[in-house]
């Protein structure tokens, strides 16, 4: 079903400041759990340490029900994270939408790759370059689909039945600008073209990831059991408690750095 909307340039600004008030609020938001992470996690550690001297069981319950707390907040700030990332994807394209409708190409890239300079009419109608055709009209989101673009402009089409198609794909396309615009966002999610062939493939092979380098697979077996290790020797009384409250502090700054 299309889409209601007057003039392009008033949806558009609709779009940006509806986009800038989602923005502010899911930073608000991301300021307020992060906030009450590092205060569930206070409140867990003092917890723990005024029950030590009492049970085990009591030691027990406060850590699980703390540290699951913890654990949601922690969860609820990564997914916060990412909607904010997608909503300023969303309004960074309604704001190069109005730069477009104000012929500003500035913001899009030449692609002065795709130029042919034995081609018979690419460099006569400045297809490619600064405000250029393919600037104007570039929404993709990948490498390949610059190219694919790129293509259709220097060999357009010729048969009527796929002429009439496209102009029937694009009728219905232009009733869905939301619809367009998520699936725009959706593939410029990833910051460094990742999803052109080239990129995908070296990327795809790429297993130097953090947590795939020996040092960090050690210390993801001994942190854990350095932590139980130092807690039961505080709950059995070996050790006072700062030790025990020393890493949780370390472990809990550095996981929120990761």
């Amino acid at each position: 079903m299309a889409e209601q909307h007057s003039t392009p340039e008033s949806f558009f600004k609709q779009e940006v400041a509806y986009y800038e008030q989602q923005f502010a609020q899911v930073q608000k938001s991301i300021r307020q759990v992060a906030s009450l992470r590092i205060s569930v996690f206070l409140i867990t550690v003092l917890g723990i340490y005024l029950t030590a001297g009492h049970s085990l069981t009591a030691v027990l319950t406060v850590a699980v029900a703390g540290f699951s707390l913890f654990g949601f907040f922690a969860f609820r700030h990564v997914s916060l994270f990412r909607k904010r990332k997608w909503t300023k994807k969303l309004l960074q394209i309604n704001e190069n939408e109005l730069r477009l409708l104000r012929l500003n190409t500035s913001h899009q890239p030449e692609n002065l790759e795709f130029m042919d300079a034995g081609h018979p009419f690419a460099n006569d109608l400045d297809i490619f370059g600064k405000r250029s055709l393919f600037q104007l009209l570039d929404r993709s989101a990948t490498y390949i689909g610059r190219e694919q673009l790129a293509f259709s402009l220097l060999y357009p089409l010729k048969q009527k039945e796929q002429l009439k198609e496209r102009q029937e794909a694009i009728a219905e396309l232009s009733g869905m600008p939301r619809w367009r615009q998520a699936f725009q966002a959706l593939g410029n999610m990833e910051e460094n073209d990742k999803n052109s062939a080239t990129g995908l493939l070296d990327w795809a092979k790429n297993t130097e990831t953090v947590f795939n380098k020996p040092v960090y697979k050690i210390l993801l077996i001994i942190i854990p059991l350095l932590g139980f290790t130092l807690a039961a020797l505080n709950i059995f009384g070996v050790l006072p408690f700062l030790p025990f409250l020393i890493f949780c502090c370390c472990h809990c700054l550095c996981w929120g750095r990761i």
